[in-house]
């Protein structure tokens, strides 16, 4: 797919509004990472004896769920 652009005004629009999605992105990206690890040091906090196979378990599906709530939700 090419895009055409008729001046370098609509470049710079286009390349600023995809700036701005991915410092959107890179926001929701930190938000996500910091709930996981408060999220991990709770569920170490209720339960310490908490085995590695289980925590990439609870990563796996804390990263799908978000992932999907994204997908769904996301403006197209």
């Amino acid at each position: 797919m090419q895009i055409v652009y008729s001046n370098d005004k609509d470049l710079l629009y286009s390349l600023g509004k995809a700036l701005k999605a991915c410092i959107i992105m890179c926001d929701i990206m930190i938000i996500l990472i910091r709930e996981l690890i408060f999220f991990l040091y709770v569920q170490s906090w209720i339960n310490p004896v908490i085995g590695c196979h289980q925590k990439f378990h609870i990563i796996y599906l804390f990263i799908l769920s978000h992932l999907h709530f994204f997908l769904t939700t996301w403006p197209s």
